[in-house]
């Protein structure tokens, strides 16, 4: 069975890499009593796939997953998985989605929370906001808030927080990522100017 949940990442485990994650979920897996699926060939390895690539050191409050188990009993699946998983990973929600779209047909769009950590570097960007600046290329919608703002990404997985870091260390606004502090706060659709974070069900919709 394939199946879809959706987890958060917060504290150090953030600093975990990516390509990391898909061991760490295996093993929770299969600590947890389920059998996760290999793939066939001649080097077979556990059939997982994660939604769009998180930077190094940003927190995901709703990132999506997909794993194949041989087996599963979904009544309490995320307890029971989270249980064995460090500090900082827990399962939210989980749904078989056998026969439906994969997970890289679903996931159009992304939002961030960008901080800065001097107030005088936030009044700056904001001038730039408000002047035309866009922090992403693809970028969907741009709102300042107080002491933030939050900007959708149109192409997740090839546009990311890193550019705009960049961009930002290039115009000597930030001298690095340490100026400053980004969550992703979810990952899904765009639909009628807003996006729509993508869950088991949600997923099914589509």
């Amino acid at each position: 069975m394939r199946l879809r949940f959706v987890y958060s990442k917060r504290g150090r485990i953030c600093f975990l890499p990516h390509v990391e994650t898909p061991p760490l979920f295996c093993r929770a897996f299969r600590r947890s009593g389920h059998i996760v699926s290999l793939t066939e060939g001649l080097s077979p390895h556990p059939r997982i796939s994660l939604g769009p690539a998180l930077p190094v050191g940003v927190p995901g409050l709703r990132e999506p997953a997909e794993i194949w188990l041989e087996e599963c009993d979904t009544d309490g699946l995320e307890s029971r998985v989270s249980a064995v998983l460090p500090e900082g990973v827990t399962i939210l929600s989980c749904r078989c989605v056998e026969g439906e779209p994969s997970l890289s047909k679903v996931c159009h769009a992304a939002r961030y929370e960008v901080y800065f950590r001097d107030p005088e570097v936030f009044g700056r960007v904001s001038g730039m906001i408000r002047d035309g600046w866009e922090p992403l290329r693809e970028c969907l919608d741009l709102n300042l808030n107080d002491g933030f703002f939050a900007v959708v990404s149109g192409s997740p997985g090839q546009v990311g927080p890193g550019a705009m870091v960049r961009d930002l260390v290039a115009e000597g606004i930030v001298s690095s990522w340490a100026d400053l502090f980004i969550v992703r706060t979810g990952v899904g659709r765009w639909d009628s100017g807003k996006l729509v974070p993508l869950t088991p069900e949600e997923g099914a919709r589509r």
